[in-house]
């Protein structure tokens, strides 16, 4: 990762700036992971609203129903929860589960489950589940499991105007050990698209709500937690840059 700050002498160090977020990141072998795919489309939304939608976890069975199905855990009424959410002064971390049991299609029994084995999802700190970085401002890191191995999925949101916005995304892989793992990654990458796909849609959708002012305001209820902390951290530096 490359960290830029525009102050000739920052106030703060990276680890500073980074508050507890650098400490649960400690570990995590990064450094193994190699850039896999990497997917960058300019999207009619404002920057934010594509942060808030990668920043809640309610969306899932929803508008991924078709591409990733029964995947994530939900409750009595099919709906996604977070586990755990921590806030780090302007940065957050939730993490989401995964079903212990859901059904596998016959392709993903091919490509994840053997006879001895059954397949292995989980990060870091995490049972069969993953867990969201969310740093300040537009940054989002996705450590997960493909396989046996830990992955990790970037997002990075660029202002381009008010109503434009380009969505890079990078999937990093451990190098595939054996076909399987090769296959795996593969077909990782090609769900994570369409995933994609349908998000941008989403954005899109989202943010000709917004625009329309049909709506003076919008309250964010309990699951929107984390889109509040952002909301709130980037309204004080709003205001202090305003004031300086």
């Amino acid at each position: 990762f490359i960290f830029v700050h525009l102050y000739p002498e920052p106030e703060e160090t990276l680890r500073d700036y980074l508050d507890g977020v650098a400490d649960r990141l400690d570990g995590c072998p990064f450094h193994m992971m190699n850039l896999f795919q990497a997917y960058r489309v300019e999207e009619r939304a404002n920057w934010k609203i594509g942060l808030d939608a990668q920043n809640e976890l309610y969306h899932l069975p929803f508008l991924h129903r078709q591409t990733l199905g029964d995947t994530f855990a939900t409750n009595d009424t099919e709906k996604s929860r977070f586990k755990n959410v921590e806030f780090y002064r302007r940065h957050s971390a939730w993490e989401g589960g995964f079903r212990r049991f859901h059904k596998l299609t016959p392709l993903k029994v091919a490509l994840f489950v053997s006879r001895d084995d059954t397949p292995t999802f989980g990060v870091p700190q995490v049972t069969e589940g993953m867990v969201h970085f969310n740093l300040f401002p537009n940054t989002v890191i996705v450590l997960f499991k493909v396989g046996k191995s830990t992955s990790c999925i970037t997002h990075n949101f660029w202002p381009v105007a008010v109503d434009r916005t380009v969505w890079e995304t990078r999937i990093h892989f451990r190098p595939a050990a054996t076909i399987g793992e090769r296959l795996q990654q593969e077909y990782f990458k090609c769900l994570i698209r369409e995933t994609l796909q349908e998000d941008i849609a989403g954005h899109e959708s989202v943010y000709a709500g917004v625009a329309s002012r049909a709506k003076p305001h919008i309250v964010l209820q309990d699951d929107e937690v984390t889109i509040r902390h952002f909301r709130k951290v980037l309204d004080d530096c709003v205001d202090e840059a305003r004031f300086v």
